[in-house]
């Protein structure tokens, strides 16, 4: 159960933990073993500003903070100001989970999860008291505003994975007597058999019920047959790297190239770093 947790005047409601979570603007897959985490990511940003929003090729969403902690975010990843007398601040979901993590250098992955969430929640209350409508209209499922994902080790050297939603939720007005309904909630995501998936459609490619989930599976029969000879974990990676690739087709807030990123319980170590400088 997701705990609450108050940002200013509001917290958010109890989310329930899912493997799909559409927010859009990126395709994130987490492979969460009891052992390891694979983050695989596309590289096509969404910027935003008071009149709309740009969309940046070649964007990193992973984020190493550390050799134990990882981050990777998708969603309104950012926000420029469209003028030097724009009240809003500039801010960006990556640099804000760096300087959560300086602030907590000897804290678990949970308490930088949670700082980055009060961070976040505080950044689009400032945007919403100045443009309640264009914060509206950024929202998704669930009134969903940005996801972040906190992977790392804890002080007994497990594994852990959590997911901070930045939503709207009007409820909170009645509820909490929430002047700004914008708050945050931090999830603990279990190990699963089968990857979390930030975008439908990459899911939807990946259990291939669909007629055009079961063409792409087409398409990857005929690629797999040429790599049978690697091992079974890189065939995997490169199998969700395809899927991730082949949803830009359907979704143009998603595109190439995919970088990976691996956490153990000892360390985090780049598999493959096409945009992540």
């Amino acid at each position: 159960m997701t705990r609450f947790v108050r940002c200013m005047l509001v917290n958010l409601a109890i989310l329930a933990t899912v493997t799909s979570l559409p927010v859009c603007a990126t395709s994130i897959v987490i492979d969460y073993k009891p052992d390891r985490v694979f983050l695989l990511a596309d590289s096509r940003a969404v910027d935003t500003d008071q009149d709309g929003s740009s969309r940046i090729r070649d964007k990193c969403k992973i984020a190493v903070l550390s050799d134990r902690f990882a981050f990777a975010e998708t969603g309104r990843e950012g926000y420029t100001p469209n003028s030097p007398i724009d009240p809003v601040q500039k801010w960006n979901g990556i640099e804000e989970a760096l300087s959560a993590y300086r602030q907590h250098l000897n804290a678990d992955i949970r308490d930088i999860a949670l700082s980055w969430g009060r961070s976040l929640a505080a950044d689009f209350q400032s945007f919403y008291l100045v443009n309640p409508e264009r914060v509206r209209s950024l929202t998704v499922a669930n009134g969903t505003l940005l996801v972040g994902l906190f992977v790392g080790a804890d002080a007994s050297r497990k594994i852990r994975v959590y997911r901070v939603r930045i939503a709207i939720d009007d409820s909170l007005r009645q509820r909490e007597g929430a002047v700004i309904p914008v708050g945050y909630a931090v999830d603990a995501l279990p190990p699963t058999s089968r990857p979390y998936f930030t975008d439908g459609i990459t899911q939807e490619l990946f259990e291939g019920k669909t007629e055009r989930a079961r063409t792409i599976g087409k398409e990857w029969s005929q690629r797999g047959q040429r790599m049978r000879l690697i091992d079974a974990q890189a065939f995997d990676l490169v199998h969700l790297e395809f899927l991730i690739e082949e949803t830009g087709k359907f979704d143009d807030s998603v595109h190439g190239p995919v970088n990976i990123l691996s956490v153990s319980k000892r360390s985090v170590t780049w598999i493959q770093n096409k945009t992540c400088r």
